[in-house]
């Protein structure tokens, strides 16, 4: 016999006058009844399953404490790797000055602020005085690069203005 049909066995002949009440003639001693439940003799029915119990839960809770930890830690790692990479980082550009040097060229200085390591690409633009676009191209600052930049652009005729149309992340 398996001991789960032994403790059914032995919990069904403990509380046997209780389900059926008459007059018992059996003087067998099986087990005590008390209000908390049957107690048998020490050492005859194997471990007792309410103190295995206890401490498999104890484990069974430290595992799944440690497993959600780890969970935890992952996903806040994760969260803060993608956060440093898909970020808007925030970037701020200044014209310093301008200078048109002739008719074909105009110098753009300007100021870059942005995050330390980080590379940029700034759209610099010439405009004619009837206000058409005469000259563009894009700028790349490199990560531990210098914050203040001159650049010469090549303009298609007279340029009056030279500015930075934006700035964004770059590789």
């Amino acid at each position: 016999m398996s001991s789960s049909w032994r403790r059914r066995l032995a919990y069904t002949i403990t509380h046997l006058p209780q389900l059926f009440p008459m007059a018992s003639t059996d003087q067998h001693a099986v087990a005590a009844t008390s209000p908390a439940g049957p107690t048998f003799p020490p050492g005859r029915y194997g471990r007792r399953r309410a103190a295995h119990g206890v401490a498999a839960r104890r484990y069974q809770r430290g595992i799944i404490a440690a497993l959600l930890c780890a969970v935890l830690a992952a996903s806040g790692a994760a969260a803060w790797r993608l956060y440093q990479i898909y970020s808007a980082q925030v970037i701020h550009v200044r014209v310093l000055a301008f200078n048109v040097v002739s008719e074909h060229q105009v110098q753009v200085q300007f100021e870059v602020k942005k995050s330390p390591g980080s590379a940029v690409t700034c759209n610099v633009r010439a405009r004619s005085r009837d206000g058409a676009d005469v000259g563009q191209a894009e700028v790349v600052l490199p990560p531990h690069g210098p914050d203040t930049m001159t650049y010469s652009l090549m303009t298609r005729k007279r340029a009056v203005i030279g500015e930075v149309l934006r700035c964004v992340p770059g590789e």
